[in-house]
């Protein structure tokens, strides 16, 4: 993508009403109650047992909110969990879905929304690449409300939910803006246990949305791009940090800025090719996906730099903002790739895929996968690449 060729006109859509800052839990109970008093809430057992659901649960009994716990999503939702969780509430009739949690609890709140008020399987509203998905009743979806426990899927602020469906091995996105939440709580302090291994993962993963979000040829604007080169900014400043230090709510709140900003960034623009192939990786080797996208970002970039190397130097200029006006352009770019392989490297995510599997079958699988159902992606890159460049990424990450 030649730079100049960056989006002037746009649309911009950001309908989620956003508390943000350390103690912000407690608005949790009014802006539920807004909404209704039947709430749904879907958590995971690990938060469950950490004592911070108990925390959500009081605010929302202060303004008497009746409340259906879900807190038995053990990874990211499957299009079973939503159905079977479906019908156990269609009865009651909700009246909105709180999602406290990370990526995987806002993308089952916003797929049981649909799920709740929709006749057909949720996974016929998936948009594949191979297929149309069906229309979504905007108007009769359920609202959600979004706390996020995690800086990572920027979900709070986005109108997509990721579903895996294992009877047919593949993983998808829903897309609507019905399912922007209409609330975000992003409150740091429920990020603060967070154990290091997954701050690193899911701040990657916010890093990687921002990136792939700026050199989207397709859907990168202005708009997005000012998101986006924030966002890596503050990741990248910031996640090597918090590791190390992972109780400091100041970098904390940092990094949860970063998320919410990446989270704006891809709303507008979208991924790109390391995202189309997480996906499928993810789902057949059960592997989660910020991990997943850690994996593939490092070939994708060698394979890509090249084609809007004045792209990549703004990258550079983000990332390394102390000038030296003796490194061309070129050097420029090429260094931005050295500088993100090693943030990969300094946060411990320089993994290969033959670490968790060793049949090389999968490559070809994978292949499979990218060409049939997660080819779109594929042509919102600055490079559109061959079958044989896409297996010799794939090749490169085994």
């Amino acid at each position: 993508m030649n730079s100049s060729s960056l989006n002037t006109s746009f649309k911009i859509n950001v309908p989620v009403e956003i508390y943000f800052g350390s103690g912000e839990i407690k608005h949790l109970g009014k802006v539920t109650a807004a909404l209704g008093k039947k709430a749904v809430l879907i958590t995971t057992p690990e938060l469950q047992k950490s004592g911070l659901v108990k925390e959500a649960l009081k605010h929302l009994q202060a303004y008497r909110v009746h409340i259906t716990l879900f807190d038995d999503l053990q990874s990211e939702p499957d299009c079973t969990w939503i159905e079977n969780h479906a019908r156990q509430i269609k009865g009651s009739s909700p009246d909105v879905i709180v999602a406290f949690g990370g990526g995987s609890a806002m993308d089952a709140a916003k797929a049981l929304a649909i799920a709740v008020t929709h006749p057909r399987p949720i996974w016929d509203y998936v948009n594949l690449s191979n297929r149309p998905p069906l229309a979504i009743q905007e108007n009769e979806v359920l609202p959600v409300v979004a706390v996020p426990t995690t800086a990572g899927t920027g979900s709070e602020v986005t109108p997509y939910a990721v579903l895996i469906n294992h009877e047919t091995t593949q993983k998808g996105t829903i897309k609507s803006p019905a399912i922007f939440p209409k609330f975000a709580i992003i409150d740091p302090q429920l990020m603060s246990t967070l154990p290091p291994n997954l701050t690193a993962s899911c701040g990657f993963d916010a890093f990687a949305h921002a990136l792939e979000s700026y050199i989207n040829v397709k859907f990168a604007s202005a708009f997005s791009n000012l998101m986006a080169e924030s966002a890596m900014s503050i990741i990248f400043r910031n996640l090597p940090q918090v590791i190390e230090d992972r109780h400091n709510v100041n970098l904390r709140s940092q990094m949860a800025l970063g998320s919410m900003l990446a989270g704006m960034a891809i709303a507008h623009a979208g991924t790109t090719v390391a995202h189309a192939l997480a996906q499928p990786l993810g789902v057949r080797i059960k592997l989660p996906h910020s991990l997943t996208v850690a994996i593939f970002t490092p070939a994708v970039l060698k394979y890509t730099w090249q084609a809007d190397i004045t792209r990549f130097a703004k990258i550079y200029d983000v990332l390394h903002p102390k000038q030296e006006e003796h490194l061309s352009i070129e050097k420029k770019a090429g260094l931005a790739v050295k500088i993100i392989n090693s943030f990969i490297k300094k946060i411990g995510l320089n993994h290969c895929i033959s670490e968790f599997h060793t049949n090389r079958k999968l490559i070809d699988d994978l292949l499979e996968d990218v060409m049939n159902y997660m080819s779109r992606p594929l042509q919102q890159h600055p490079k559109l690449f061959t079958i044989e460049e896409i297996r010799q990424i794939i090749c490169q990450s085994f």
